[in-house]
């Protein structure tokens, strides 16, 4: 059986760890010293425990080979393996807490180094908070696909690129299907081929990592171009199919589409290619000034057939990635949305 291990330091003449041989974090109410190399860190047992479940797991039964035989400062003194940079920003960041600096959502740069060592170290509480704000945009944006009335052009989102490919490494699957069908609808071909650019610094944005997902795309662009061509069919309905009766209007739409299309061409950003042209189009025919041309009660019946040509367009995108619905996954990112996990700043 292997014995105990020795400091790689001899203590000061108070039979303390000399300064130089302190790290940071070092706080003299600690009650376990980790140390590595000839530096050692002073930190709260429980604390560190109950945010690591590596550490918790190593505390519950500390080997003897990792232990020093005679407590140092009245601590037990434990030797890891780690090195003293790599200790001290894990340690930094358990006892920090919700005092921690945390960068920008979409700084994926940086997020993603920390998220490897809260990953390695099982900081589980850490990792959720850094992925709060990720998977509550992507919860809202899902929303917001629910409940779209094209009165508002829906909004841009993060790069997908970028975003894709950080789900992927985090992983957060349940981002998957959201950022797959944002990076269709609003990354061109053109700028998804061109993002494959090998001399980009950020291991995030290389282009699309996994090629099933670069492949996922050209089925879902095809099904978004449906979008357009519904909205189309239902302005053509509208001149050719209907008819007035005694208690209706009929007014003629048959201008309407052209006028639409030429409207978005002019902007110069749209063609009748681009993915999300559907969306375009449906937000010009919802607000486009040529509506006051037409009575209120065929706008009306125009804007039920508009809805339903996208509830039937976004509903039809599950089953392209073989889920059942949007619901289930909509519950799964309400449900960590409404978590919001912070370490805790309590010290035992």
């Amino acid at each position: 059986m292997q014995g105990y291990c020795d400091l790689p330091f001899a203590l000061d003449s108070s039979a303390r760890v000399p300064i130089a041989n302190r790290g940071s974090p070092w706080f003299d109410d600690g009650n376990i010293i980790l140390f590595t190399g000839n530096i050692a860190f002073k930190v709260y047992r429980g604390l560190v425990a109950r945010n690591s479940e590596l550490f918790a797991d190593l505390f519950v039964d500390i080997p003897p080979q990792r232990l020093v035989k005679t407590l140092v400062e009245e601590c037990p003194a434990v030797r890891v393996d780690d090195s003293p940079m790599q200790l001290s920003t894990v340690l930094g960041f358990i006892h920090a807490g919700v005092a921690w600096w945390q960068p920008d959502f979409n700084n994926f740069d940086i997020l993603g180094p920390v998220l490897h060592t809260t990953t390695q170290y099982r900081l589980t509480q850490l990792r959720d908070a850094l992925l709060h704000p990720l998977v509550t945009r992507y919860a809202h944006r899902l929303r917001a696909y629910f409940t779209w009335d094209a009165q508002s052009a829906f909004p841009a989102p993060m790069n997908p690129v970028h975003m894709l490919n950080f789900a992927r490494q985090a992983p957060i699957p349940t981002l998957v299907p959201v950022t797959l069908l944002e990076l269709s609808l609003f990354v061109s071909e053109a700028d998804l081929l061109a993002a494959r650019e090998p001399r980009r610094r950020s291991a995030y944005a290389p282009g699309v990592l996994f090629q099933g997902d670069e492949d996922m795309c050209a089925p879902l662009r095809a099904h978004h171009r449906t979008l357009a061509s519904g909205l189309a069919s239902v302005l053509w309905r509208f001149v050719e199919l209907r008819a007035p009766g005694p208690a209706r209007h009929a007014c003629s739409f048959g201008g309407f589409h052209a006028e639409i299309v030429a409207a978005l061409a002019q902007g110069g950003s749209l063609a009748e290619t681009d993915a999300c042209f559907g969306l375009a189009m449906m937000h010009a025919i919802r607000t486009h000034a040529g509506r006051v041309a037409f009575c209120a009660e065929c706008l009306a019946e125009l804007d039920v057939k508009v809805m339903q040509e996208y509830q039937k367009w976004f509903l039809g995108i599950p089953p392209l990635f073989g889920l059942a619905g949007w619901q289930h996954l909509q519950a799964a990112l309400n449900q960590l949305s409404e978590q919001r996990p912070s370490l805790t700043a309590s010290r035992a």
